[in-house]
């Protein structure tokens, strides 16, 4: 991002922060993301590589948790170290063992 992003980022962002106010609203952050996209015209921009914006899903059956906080995406037949991880839905449930891992690597980097 540079200084050329700013005017993108913060449409997302007023969008973002008006459909919270609605309640009927489920996408939310995505569906304002997918609304900025288009007023700019961006539809067919490159998008990051799946690693730094990687979404695990427990309920997603092409992705295989590996262990170790990697991922064998086997739509693509390729393993992942993500960066960064969305997690979606499951939020905290100590019986996924992603999740787990999760928190002993954050506890494992803590200053």
């Amino acid at each position: 991002f540079n200084q050329q992003s700013h005017p993108f980022l913060d449409e997302w962002h007023n969008k973002t922060l008006a459909v919270f106010k609605d309640k009927r609203a489920t996408t939310r952050d995505q569906g304002t993301l997918v609304a900025t996209v288009w007023q700019y015209g961006l539809q067919n921009h490159y998008t990051l590589p799946l690693k730094f914006n990687f979404i695990a899903d427990y309920e997603v059956h092409k992705e295989k948790y590996l262990g170790n906080l990697q991922f064998k995406i086997t739509t693509a037949g390729e393993n992942i170290s993500p960066a960064f991880i969305h997690v979606y839905k499951h939020w905290g449930d100590t019986s996924w063992n992603m999740w787990n891992d999760i928190i002993k690597h954050i506890a494992a980097n803590e200053r």
